[in-house]
């Protein structure tokens, strides 16, 4: 299967497409999982962003999505002259990458961010997936590890 890979507008279409890529990740999920956090993505989340979003997409000879990642691009708080690029979403079609689709993939959006002038991204790996193995992987591309991120349920009422 061949992919194209390319930056794309966020549109209403978009935003539909990537809500079905990853439905099928939700049910493991840690929001869901661990937090109880129902599956229900409105169309105007990334629509409201605008510009401020920059999306890489995958596409095969049919036009169907199979890879996507969309990250806010903003001067970063504590240094405006670099510009830092945080990932809202990233996603790959469930059961449907390889390591050289994966490879062309992140090789796709650095070159796209690269484009746009964009100096530091993000790419949240959850920890479950996280093994010895991809983490080495990960590194040997250039990534490095930085914090942990901590979640709490605020409680209402």
């Amino acid at each position: 299967m061949s992919i194209t890979f390319q930056k794309e507008k966020v549109t209403a279409k978009l935003t539909l497409e990537v809500r079905d890529l990853y439905a099928p990740w939700w049910e493991e999920s840690d929001f869901h999982t661990k937090l109880g956090v129902d599956y229900k993505p409105l169309l105007s989340q990334f629509l409201t962003l605008g510009d401020s979003v920059i999306a890489v997409t995958g596409r095969d000879e049919q036009g169907n999505l199979k890879y996507v990642y969309a990250a806010v691009v903003t001067p970063y708080v504590y240094n405006p002259f670099v510009t830092y690029a945080q990932e809202c979403v990233w996603c790959v079609e469930k059961g449907g990458s390889s390591v050289r689709g994966l490879l062309q993939f992140l090789e796709a959006i650095e070159k796209t961010l690269k484009e746009a002038e964009v100096d530091i991204f993000s790419l949240v790996v959850p920890n479950k997936y996280l093994t010895e193995t991809k983490s080495k992987f990960f590194k040997k591309l250039g990534f490095i590890e930085m914090d942990t991120v901590m979640f709490k349920e605020v409680t209402h009422g």
